[in-house]
């Protein structure tokens, strides 16, 4: 489970950790990366939404009176996602039953 906004269609994306850290240099104000990290965790499987409504108008319309109800839907951040471990086994999986080399 990951919290991080992801959009509709995002499923199957990656999911990575990133870490990047820059410096300066007090002595010359010289900016310059120092430790950084970059590690995939899996790839997006499923992320989540709120539904809500909001209030009901009545608008004129040539030939009738129409209700309309706005509805909107918000990222509420969490997400799931398959683990890169789970990921090799079934690439391996795969393709040992299918009897290609690895």
């Amino acid at each position: 489970m990951i919290d991080a906004s992801a959009f509709p269609g995002s499923s199957g994306s990656p999911v990575l950790i990133a870490n990047f850290a820059t410096y300066m240099n007090r002595r010359t104000g010289e900016a310059f990366a120092g430790g950084s990290r970059a590690m995939f965790l899996g790839i997006l499987r499923e992320s989540f939404f709120i539904e809500d409504s909001g209030p009901v108008e009545r608008r004129p319309i040539p030939t009738a009176k129409e209700e309309i109800v706005i509805k909107i839907q918000q990222m509420i951040d969490p997400g799931f996602v398959y683990r890169a471990s789970t990921l090799t086994e079934t690439i391996e999986d795969f393709l040992a039953k299918s009897g290609v080399p690895y």
